[in-house]
């Protein structure tokens, strides 16, 4: 936990250069804490620049240059598809029932009302009885306050 949240702190606005920026980076950064503190990779051979398997969960160096990944990396949905292979989920709409749930470490993901899938995720950096602060890139925050966050109508937890 302590390996994940130096790293947060470290790159939550300055980017890490050995990983590629995206537009929208806050799954692709969620992974990346998640491997700073010890998730472990699971690679496919392949060379392709992505891989939409979600037993997969990797980012690499490809022999020609680049990078490859797989889409649970970096996409919401497939993130949660890989997670919750081996981990639990939680979703409500009520954010008193997700602070309840969630524990520092775990990944948040919000859903608006007007979407049909998840479009957001941030990692919890830490919890008080109230609220929850989370970290996460697309709107760069290390600390950001739960409680304040708007727009969404459904919220879920993948329990690290």
């Amino acid at each position: 936990m302590a390996d994940a949240r130096a790293y947060a702190k470290k790159y939550y606005k300055n980017y890490n250069p050995s990983y590629p920026e995206y537009s929208q980076d806050c799954t692709n950064f969620v992974s990346q804490i998640l491997n700073a503190g010890g998730k472990s990779k699971v690679v496919s051979n392949s060379n392709a620049k992505l891989v939409s398997d979600n037993k997969y969960w990797y980012i690499k160096s490809l022999p020609k240059g680049g990078k490859g990944r797989s889409a649970s990396w970096t996409v919401v949905p497939d993130l949660y598809s890989h997670l919750t292979r081996k981990q639990k989920g939680y979703s409500s709409t009520s954010k008193s029932s997700i602070i309840s749930n969630a524990k520092a470490g775990d990944v948040i993901q919000f859903k608006r009302s007007d979407s049909k899938r998840y479009t957001h995720s941030m990692w919890v950096y830490s919890k008080s009885s109230d609220n929850l602060k989370l970290s996460g890139h697309t709107d760069n925050h290390l600390e950001r306050s739960f409680n304040a966050i708007k727009g969404y109508k459904t919220y879920r937890i993948v329990k690290m």
